[in-house]
């Protein structure tokens, strides 16, 4: 009797956050750790984060343009477009939550009729990484059964209004 063995195959890409998440719904694996990440974390993360954006700003032809968030490894499940989390759960937690923040000052924004046309725009296309489907907001991100629903609550609209994305 021969053993069955999946082949396992590693492919590496340069791809951006909304490349990733737009590949379909994204789950922590059972038995995974929780998200844990604390204020340490996420200043290292957004100082990285407004380090590349400054070098942007100085030089556009400099290598440094685009913020690398390390490896992430996903697992395809048997359901097509889900996959599970290996590796890359509390960068993408953290990158959603601020997403989620940004989307919401926009909202103050046309709540103080101050919003402009990019505003608008960059408010559909968070929605866009944030959730599949405009009406039913289903998030692509899944955490753990501990913080699933501190998450969900988090990056959800606020009931201050919305913007009317076309």
């Amino acid at each position: 009797m021969t053993d069955k063995v999946e082949k396992l195959s590693i492919k590496f890409e340069k791809v951006n956050l909304k490349q990733v998440l737009e590949k379909g719904i994204f789950e922590l694996l059972s038995g995974q750790r929780e998200y844990i990440w604390e204020r340490q974390q996420w200043e290292e993360l957004w100082d990285d984060i407004l380090d590349t954006l400054k070098e942007m700003d100085r030089n556009e032809n400099s290598l440094y343009t685009f913020h690398f968030f390390g490896p992430m490894f996903f697992i395809p499940s048997n359901e097509s477009k889900r996959f599970f989390i290996l590796d890359g759960q509390q960068r993408l937690a953290t990158v959603s939550i601020i997403l989620a923040l940004l989307r919401d000052l926009l909202d103050v924004r046309r709540t103080l009729g101050v919003i402009t046309q990019e505003d608008i725009d960059i408010y559909g296309k968070i929605d866009d990484i944030l959730f599949i489907g405009q009406k039913s907001k289903y998030a692509r991100l899944i955490l753990g059964e501990k913080t699933r629903d501190f998450y969900e609550k988090l990056i959800k609209l606020k009931e201050v209004g919305s913007i009317d994305v076309k």
